[in-house]
């Protein structure tokens, strides 16, 4: 699927570490939901996935998603490790409290998706100075957002769909074809050449 000069970003994915707000709701919506998340994770190959925390919830609740998050994974990983011709990362899940995840990244780039921050190719040269660093931590909401005081402590605040707000399971997706079209405008993205061919 590779030709010349195509874009090669699965090394970008790497750095991406997502904070994902924990989704509340009926068992089965909470189910399908963390399932989905975790085919999303494991799709790009993001280098890890955090559950965070930022009020008290039902342990059943916060169970049955990260169950459903790590069967997602795994069910991508699978179909991935009989259809790749190269070696496959699966995301490994953590739990955090928001706030003390925030402090254990002290010194990190963070970047808020919210509808309130700038057009994500706006501020692609910024992002691309990012993700210089080894690891870049992305945050998203889960029905209410991320808490706006947050905002103060991140690097970048970014939309990735002006005027439209993005279905929690959708999140990760858009993010990462945002996240592609902003580095590949920036020309931060390393490109295919080839394989020389033999004489």
């Amino acid at each position: 699927k590779l030709r010349r000069d195509k874009p090669l970003p699965l090394q970008f994915f790497r750095k991406v570490a997502i904070g994902q707000l924990v989704y509340e709701g009926d068992e089965e919506a909470v189910r399908k939901m963390g399932e989905r998340i975790g085919r999303a994770v494991q799709t790009f190959e993001v280098g890890e996935l955090a559950i965070l925390l930022h009020k008290p919830i039902p342990s059943k609740s916060l169970g049955t998603f990260l169950e459903a998050v790590e069967a997602g994974i795994e069910s991508r990983y699978q179909i991935q490790v009989r259809s790749y011709g190269r070696p496959v990362w699966k995301v490994p899940v953590y739990v955090y409290e928001l706030y003390q995840y925030i402090r254990s990244r002290e010194g990190e780039p963070i970047v808020v998706t919210d509808p309130k921050g700038d057009y994500i190719t706006h501020v692609k040269e910024e992002l691309a100075q990012l993700f210089r660093r080894d690891r870049v931590n992305v945050l998203i909401g889960s029905r209410e957002g991320i808490p706006t005081g947050v905002f103060r402590l991140a690097s970048l605040v970014v939309d990735l769909v002006p005027e439209v707000t993005i279905a929690t399971d959708f999140v990760v997706p858009s993010l990462a074809v945002a996240l592609v079209s902003a580095l590949e405008e920036a020309g931060a993205l390393p490109r295919y050449v080839g394989k020389r061919r033999k004489h």
